[in-house]
Formats: structure tokens, C-alpha cells, sequence
């Protein structure tokens, strides 16, 4: 995954804002700019992507390059759910509950991620 990260955000920009967020949405890629005269510059790139369940996924913001992207994500974030169910399994038996309890309330909770990409700031800018 962290191969494909790097991948995707060394790509020219046009291809990254074939996945740009759309004005009022949050999903998709952008870019993150603080302005301020009291602080260094943050500069950055971001994609934010729903992954879970799959009735709320829009493929138009997962990216195809490189081409092993959405596989690695799909098997990232489906690690990630496995071990998010094996934490609440543990809390649950330590609050002497049956797992299922807790597995159930959390069932259909969503999943995104969010992957920052901070490139360095030209001394220059700051």
C-alpha cells in the first residue's frame, strides 16, 4: 500500500485531479494549503476514500494508477476492518459481553481513509 501511495502522488497533477473532490463533496483528491503569517506553510496532497460497505463506494475517486492501487487499498482497509473486529471482540469479553453484541452495533459503520502526502516546502516559501 504504502508503494502505491507514494505511486499515486508522484503522478503529474492532471492525472491526480482526474480524481478531484467535487465542490460540495468530501471524497476525492485535493490539496491542503494553511495560510498563515503566525505559522510555517503546510503544504500537502490528500485523497479521502470510502471503502466500506460497498453500497457507499464511488469508484470515480479510487485511483487506477498505479494499476495495483485499488487492490492493495481493498486488502489494506480489509486488514484494517479484521483488526478493528478483533479489538472490539477483546473489549467486549473484558466487559463481559458476548462479542456478537458489540460486532453487531458496529456492523455497518462506515470505513474511509484519508492519506496525506506531505512534500517538503521550498525554504524559499516560507
Amino acid at each position: 500500500m504504502k508503494l502505491d501511495i507514494a505511486e499515486f502522488f508522484k503522478l503529474p497533477l492532471e492525472e491526480k485531479e482526474a480524481y478531484a473532490q467535487l465542490p460540495d463533496g468530501y471524497e476525492g483528491y485535493g490539496q491542503i494549503f494553511v495560510k498563515s503569517e503566525e505559522q510555517k506553510l503546510d503544504w500537502g496532497d490528500m485523497i479521502t476514500i470510502f471503502t466500506r460497505p460497498h453500497s457507499i463506494r464511488n469508484m470515480r475517486f479510487w485511483p487506477t494508477h498505479p494499476p495495483t492501487f485499488r487492490d492493495s487499498l481493498e486488502k489494506y482497509t480489509l486488514a484494517v476492518k479484521d483488526v478493528a473486529s478483533c479489538v472490539l471482540g477483546v473489549m467486549a469479553r473484558n466487559l463481559g459481553l458476548h462479542p456478537d453484541i458489540i460486532m453487531n452495533i458496529f456492523k455497518d459503520i462506515p470505513q474511509g481513509v484519508r492519506i496525506n502526502y506531505y512534500r517538503r516546502v521550498p525554504t524559499t516559501r516560507r
